[in-house]
């Protein structure tokens, strides 16, 4: 048993930036912008088959930490 997840900047999913399949409950994203707004969606899945994306959430990245 896993996850299917996507990561778009849209909520229709139009753009998906980062998909994947992973057996955590926890996944770390690489390669997001800073300040920018982002929805996800995860689904189920087996040995037999995936399931239905069931709804979105969103988050926003945040700026980038100043170096000194």
């Amino acid at each position: 048993m896993g996850y299917e997840y996507e990561v778009a900047l849209e909520d229709t999913f139009d753009t998906v930036v980062i998909s994947g399949t992973t057996l955590e409950l926890t996944t770390i994203l690489n390669g997001l912008s800073y300040e920018t707004e982002y929805f996800w969606r995860v689904s189920g899945v087996n040995e037999c088959s995936s399931g239905t994306y069931d709804g979105f959430r969103r988050f926003v990245t945040e700026a980038e930490l100043a170096t000194e």
